[in-house]
């Protein structure tokens, strides 16, 4: 039953999250890109937000989702309703920086991340920009399973690795968003 209650509760929180409608006092439809605005104004702010705490690293805003565990596609889901993506990591760099955020977060070293190999079941892309994965950093002998077909970062050895799993595993997850105007995605988008 509890597990239940929360479903519905994590469900009516992603529904108010994405619709951006608001009624007024008289019902009418005021929708006018409100929620639009009010997410770009906590990502162009340069202090930092106590609606959405974000990290900054070169050009990205980062979201630790550590509030809750959720199955990839509900993570992936979520992000976009904040106005973000799930996590792409291109460098060896990112990938250390992305280590750091989750070792503060102290929640847990599962974190789900963008890569995915739904789409053809071999090739690793990162969904949230329909690219392929070229930087990897995969734990010895990963990505170990066929039937494993999204990738999450992993602490072992006190290094941020990556793995792939059941999709339907729930995690915490980390959310991007690029902050630079001349740059809307990943190099090379």
């Amino acid at each position: 039953m509890a597990i239940l209650l929360q479903s519905f509760v994590l469900l009516s929180i992603f529904a108010v999250l994405s619709t951006g409608i608001y009624i007024d006092g008289y019902g009418q439809n005021t929708n006018q890109n409100f929620a639009d605005k009010s997410w770009e104004h906590i990502f162009q702010s340069s202090q930092r937000s106590s609606v959405l705490p974000l990290y900054r690293y070169m050009n990205k805003l980062y979201y630790m989702g550590i509030h809750f565990r959720a199955r990839w596609v509900v993570a992936l889901n979520f992000c976009e309703s904040l106005h973000m993506k799930l996590l792409t990591i291109h460098s060896e760099d990112e990938n250390e920086r992305v280590h750091k955020y989750i070792r503060d977060a102290s929640k847990g070293h599962e974190y789900w991340i963008g890569g995915t190999r739904l789409v053809d079941g071999y090739k690793w892309i990162w969904m949230p920009y329909g690219t392929q994965v070229e930087y990897t950093n995969w734990s010895n002998g990963q990505p170990s399973d066929v039937n494993e077909k999204c990738m999450q970062v992993w602490i072992t050895n006190n290094k941020l690795t990556w793995n792939d799993r059941d999709c339907n595993a729930e995690f915490f997850f980390v959310c991007e968003r690029y902050v630079d105007s001349s740059t809307s995605g990943p190099p090379g988008l």
